[in-house]
């Protein structure tokens, strides 16, 4: 019994310094610019990049909301108005961003997904769309670049 409790118990190296438990987390900011790295300006030249780009990305989003739900959305530091498309949520972008601003007006937030709407609708003229996937955080300062994620 004691040499499976031995087993069991988390080895340190002789070198290693003991982790204090007291210490803070990273906060969600750090780690969410841990697992990205820096892509394209946001400038007027991002909506040719974005047409172009594969996979997931992170855009700087100001969503417009009233009671009612979404009204607009723009990229920050682009000026582009943007269609965000929630159908590969599994709760609806209207209700995350409840929890996370509030009620109604504005919310500056990351949102990640793909460039592009999740159903094209054929004979229909492709607006600017984001394929939202998830809500990462608030946006804080005056970001100046979208966000790739890295792939593991």
């Amino acid at each position: 019994m004691l040499l499976l409790l031995l087993l069991a118990a988390p080895v340190q190296a002789e070198d290693e310094e003991p982790t204090d438990p007291t210490e803070p987390v990273e906060s969600l900011a750090e780690e969410a610019m841990s697992t990205t790295t820096d892509g394209p300006a946001l400038d007027a030249e991002l909506l040719a990049w974005l047409e172009t780009s594969k996979g997931a990305i992170q855009l700087p989003v100001d969503v417009q909301r009233s009671v009612l739900g979404i009204t607009g959305a723009t990229v920050l530091g682009a000026d582009l108005a943007l269609k965000l498309d929630d159908g590969r949520m599994g709760i609806s972008l209207a209700d995350q961003l409840r929890h996370t601003c509030g009620a109604e007006g504005p919310c500056r937030v990351w949102l990640e997904g793909e460039w592009g709407a999740t159903l094209p609708m054929p004979g229909e003229e492709a607006e600017p769309t984001l394929s939202v996937r998830k809500v990462v955080e608030v946006v804080e300062g005056d970001p100046k670049t979208v966000r790739v994620p890295r792939r593991p």
